[in-house]
């Protein structure tokens, strides 16, 4: 419901990210990054890009679960697994009101 023209793909996005960053949020991050969908923001992420296969199921109820592929990119042909995703732009004390002035600024510009 809503406004579709609210989410086009014109309308300028950050994602905000720091060390605690992982799994499916580093996923998000990484491949709005490698698109150039979105600006990222903050701190290097956790680097934890594991994609975990279907469950074994074990005696007394227990199941396990064991990470058995690594995820690439196809925009980039990388991962993020282990090292991370690097922001754009680092987000210092305050990365809230840094990825409010680059998204000001990012509106600026397509106002022109």
């Amino acid at each position: 419901t809503g406004d579709p023209a609210r989410f086009d793909e014109t309308k300028p996005i950050a994602i905000l990210i720091d060390r605690r960053t992982a799994s499916a949020a580093e996923w998000l991050a990484f491949n709005a990054q490698a698109t150039g969908r979105a600006r990222i923001i903050g701190d290097r992420s956790f680097g934890a890009a594991h994609l975990i296969g279907d469950p074994v199921r074990l005696a007394h109820g227990y199941s396990l679960s064991i990470p058995d592929a690594r995820p690439v990119s196809i925009a980039t042909g990388k991962s993020w697994e282990r090292v991370g995703v690097t922001p754009d732009i680092p987000g210092g004390d305050d990365p809230v009101y840094t990825a409010m002035r680059a998204l000001e600024a990012d509106l600026a510009s397509v106002r022109r």
